[in-house]
């Protein structure tokens, strides 16, 4: 999602009017609601959904995809700069 963070603050701003210009901007987000919104993105045919089927069309050599499982201490290891991980 990083790689491309400048598209999906495209879509962000273009289908849930999160972004420049609107009242709630998107680190006015929680962790949670963030990637639930980002998750759901690429089905309203924007930029992430076009790079989304780019992926899937592209051969298998272009990379590896690296898969992590999705406990606390993982995501906080790889992701914890991005947001703030609570012991809720």
């Amino acid at each position: 999602m990083l790689d491309h963070w400048d598209d999906l603050v495209a879509d962000f701003l273009r289908f849930y009017r999160i972004g420049p210009g609107c009242p709630l901007q998107m680190e006015d987000l929680d962790g949670p609601t963030l990637f639930a919104l980002a998750h759901r993105v690429s089905a309203y045919g924007g930029v992430m959904s076009a790079r989304l089927a780019d992926q899937q069309h592209a051969p298998a050599s272009m990379g590896e995809v690296c898969r992590l499982p999705s406990d606390r201490a993982v995501l906080a290891g790889e992701l914890g700069d991005l947001f703030e991980v609570s012991h809720a």
